[in-house]
């Protein structure tokens, strides 16, 4: 589950928002519970290069919830 400000949402979509995030997190090894790096990824291709930009210049804060199977 990705839980997200405005600033996010601003840039994108929540079917881009997934599949984005969904290609960061399925190149993580196995073993890698750690899913900052993804969201920093992400952050980083929408967070606009200057300031004049518009879209992309707003406050960005994502969290992304994990949950486990009951196998697990």
């Amino acid at each position: 589950m990705v839980v997200a400000c405005d600033g996010i949402w601003d840039c994108l979509d929540n079917k881009a928002c997934v599949d984005m995030m969904y290609s960061n997190i399925v190149s993580l090894k196995p073993q890698e519970q750690n899913y900052c790096p993804p969201v920093e990824k992400m952050l980083d291709e929408i967070c606009a290069n200057s300031s004049e930009e518009g879209i992309g210049t707003d406050n960005m804060t994502c969290i992304v919830i994990k949950f486990k199977n009951k196998e697990q």
